[in-house]
């Protein structure tokens, strides 16, 4: 309707992606140590089904149902002596999660926003596969233990300058310290995300073709939210681009992108990551569904 709408969307919600070397450990009843190699991979996706209205005059509200599926691998090597015993481990996870916003308009060029995300239980189930070094391989197939999703609140502001500069900044915490759950590779924290994105036009309604051209920037920290050895695993991410007109008369645009990522640490047997990133994508922005009034 006029004041409401509905939406559908299909996203990832996690991202799993780490390589850790040289765990050291005790052989149980013995003086003897062996060294752990540990790789993990997947992520857990998100369909939603989301409501949003304004009614009200200055605020907006949304709510969101989430079905969280995916998938997480991760295979442990271990060396001991002369032997070594492999365990590859394929979790398939699956629950319900549901999200609350609000957006509030301050002024006439400035927005406050709020969400809120509701605490998820996933149920999950684990294919192992064990191989040791001379002997057959040994499959098995359990239920997992529930894992917990934490809680999250974040707020966010967007401002308007003159209608030159758009300033946005947001702010989220993930309370996962509430869940109280770790793995064997470490526990995990509350995770900090914290973000501020810039664009500059000229003269949105100029003339010539430069002054209609949007100048983009932005950076987010990620504190992270597993701890390895007391050192979490943090990140960074800076981004720059260009929103290039495609016409005088509607806001369709080329959008070009370069971002620089970087998450991790060198040191305690962790890996750092780096990621260049090149983006190129079309927004079409044509009023092409609208019923002429007069032809």
């Amino acid at each position: 309707s006029e004041n409401s709408a509905f939406g559908l969307s299909l996203t990832p919600k996690t991202n799993v992606g780490y390589f850790i070397t040289g765990i050291e450990r005790s052989i149980e009843g013995s003086n003897e140590t062996f060294i752990s190699n540990i790789v993990g991979a997947g992520g857990i996706n998100n369909l939603s089904l989301n409501y949003a209205n304004s009614s009200f005059k200055k605020l907006r509200l949304g709510v969101s149902a989430q079905f969280l599926f995916g998938e997480i691998t991760e295979t442990e090597s271990n060396f001991v002596s002369f032997s070594t015993l492999r365990i590859e481990d394929r979790n398939t996870y699956r629950g319900f999660q549901f999200d609350f916003g609000l957006q509030y308009d301050l002024l006439s060029q400035s927005t406050l926003g709020l969400t809120f995300k509701t605490p998820s239980t996933l149920s999950g189930e684990r294919e192992r596969t064990v191989i040791l070094t001379g002997f057959e391989p040994f499959e098995d197939t359990q239920d997992l233990d529930s894992f917990q999703l934490p809680a999250e609140i974040g707020m966010g502001f967007s401002m308007l300058i003159k209608d030159r500069l758009l300033i946005n900044t947001d702010y989220n915490r993930v309370l996962w310290n509430a869940t109280d759950q770790r793995d064997q590779v470490g526990r995990f924290v509350d995770q900090n995300l914290i973000g501020l994105g810039l664009q500059y036009t000229i003269r949105p309604n100029g003339f010539k073709y430069w002054q209609r051209v949007q100048f983009r920037g932005g950076f987010q920290l990620d504190t992270g939210y597993l701890s390895v050895n007391n050192e979490t695993i943090n990140g960074y991410h800076i981004t720059a681009g260009l929103g290039l007109p495609l016409g005088k008369l509607n806001n369709s645009r080329i959008n070009i992108q370069y971002s620089f990522q970087r998450n991790g640490a060198i040191s305690d047997g962790l890996f750092q990551e780096n990621y260049h990133t090149l983006t190129v994508n079309f927004s079409f922005a044509n009023r092409w569904f609208i019923r002429r009034k007069i032809d």
